[in-house]
């Protein structure tokens, strides 16, 4: 009989695996990932006994145009924290020069851009647990509750708050309408629930609204959120 961890990690991955494509779909299912479950099992399940805000093998785009993969990436506004587990073997000890300066500017480049990022080693997970959950307690208890959290948005409301993002500018029903493929009533009304929500507000326009602009406490949220 499985144990409540191995059903909650099995349908994890499943979903990880639904949502994936490409190099992280095959990280997900070919790559041995031991060392990752025994962090969830040691780790991250006896603090929180779930998984939410949890991505594993999350691909991260750097500034140089190319990507990276964090072995899990804890996504909870306005935390976004990369967590790496490393191993002490052949590959550590005698990692290409190259390889190994890039990847220490890799995680130079995430940090600048917002990312706290957390590594641990192997035997750290395996011989002290509680090490890294007083650690990952302090991170996150600091964070947690403080600030607005996301609102709920559905597909269609994402992409209108990715086109305000794009654009870096107040967007109008019209562009809305040519961007989703929907009518101008359908756009008027997404973007004045929308504004309801507290993500727009009025931008143009007295007796008839004419444009809307990214409320500013959610702007810097939505940068991160919601960009493809």
């Amino acid at each position: 009989m499985k144990s409540p961890f191995d059903r909650e990690l099995e349908l994890y991955l499943e979903k990880q695996i639904a949502e994936s494509t490409g190099e992280r779909r095959r990280r997900l299912t070919e790559v041995n990932r031991h060392a990752e479950t025994l962090f969830l099992r040691k780790v991250w399940w006896p603090m929180f006994g779930n998984f939410d805000y949890l991505h594993a093998e999350w691909e991260v785009p750097d500034l140089w145009k190319g990507v990276r993969f964090l072995d899990f990436a804890y996504l909870r506004y306005p935390l976004r924290v990369g967590i790496e587990i490393e191993g002490f073997g052949p590959h550590a000890r005698y990692a290409d020069r190259g390889k190994f300066a890039d990847d220490h500017l890799r995680a130079a480049a995430l940090t600048a851009e917002g990312w706290i990022i957390l590594r641990f080693s192997y035997d750290t997970v395996n011989e002290h647990p509680e090490r890294i959950r007083q650690l990952l307690t302090l991170l996150i208890g600091r964070w947690t509750g403080i600030g607005e959290q996301a609102p709920l948005l559905d597909e269609l409301d994402k992409k209108i708050v990715r086109l305000a993002v794009k654009l870096q500018r107040p967007i109008t029903p019209r562009q809305v309408c040519e961007m989703a493929g929907i009518c101008a009533q359908t756009a008027r009304r997404r973007l004045k629930a929308l504004t309801e929500k507290r993500v727009f507000r009025p931008h143009g326009g007295v007796t008839r609204i004419r444009s809307y602009e990214l409320c500013t406490e959610n702007e810097r949220m939505f940068q991160w959120m919601y960009v493809e």
